[in-house]
């Protein structure tokens, strides 16, 4: 019987199960949103939607800066890490972001003034542990992830015939 080997983690990490796993953490953050309406009070998790939601755009950049040739290393690296505002600028040298980013704001349905200060917020708050995985008492402002939400399954569908693309040439 042949023992099976650890495979390398470029191997075990690439673009298109990056982005699966973006999906899947959207997702779940979406089960989460009770109403169509977003209030505060109406749901019943609104951290945990906000911390799904935050991973979902994480693995989601982090799926097209693989799909470009990064390793999984480079993408751990603290330079980048939970930063979502760092991840987009290494995303801005690749040639179909710009064209991307346009697509991502649009499926907000917001200005592109209040998306971008949505996405500053929710970068802002990912990045912080104790905002975004322990326990901090005090009054502050959930804002409402459905913006966020579209364009991050917006992200997802541009992001699928990149990450099918870069998977084909791994293959070759």
């Amino acid at each position: 019987m042949k023992r099976l080997q650890e495979p390398e983690a470029s191997e075990r990490s690439p673009a298109s199960a990056m982005l699966l796993a973006s999906g899947e953490f959207s997702r779940a953050a979406r089960a989460l949103l009770v109403e169509t309406s977003w209030v505060v009070q109406k749901v019943p998790h609104p951290k945990a939607t906000w911390l799904l939601l935050g991973q979902s755009w994480e693995l989601g950049l982090k799926a097209l800066l693989r799909a470009d040739g990064k390793t999984v290393t480079e993408l751990a690296h603290r330079n980048l890490g939970h930063k979502l505002r760092k991840l987009i600028s290494a995303l801005e040298s690749t040639l179909s972001w710009p064209a991307i980013w346009i697509k991502i704001r649009a499926a907000s349905g917001l200005p592109e003034d209040e998306f971008e200060d949505l996405f500053d917020w929710l970068a802002a708050w990912h990045a912080e542990p104790s905002y975004s995985r322990y326990v901090q008492t005090g009054q502050y402002d959930i804002l409402d992830p459905e913006p966020l939400l579209r364009a991050v399954e917006q992200l997802q569908i541009d992001g699928r015939a990149i990450t099918i693309t870069a998977s084909k040439r791994e293959n070759e």
